[in-house]
């Protein structure tokens, strides 16, 4: 089991680093501004 975590774990973190190279907080931080101006357009 260890051997199949840490195979997970790297798998995870090359996805992170191609799809986000600017990191995950920024991605959230932006997407949480994006959700907030959806809700304030809708309300």
């Amino acid at each position: 089991m260890g051997g199949l975590q840490m195979v997970f774990t790297s798998l995870l973190m090359v996805f992170f680093i191609v799809a986000l190279p600017q990191g995950i907080f920024p991605f959230i931080q932006r997407k949480y501004h994006q959700f907030e101006r959806w809700v304030a357009v809708d309300s």
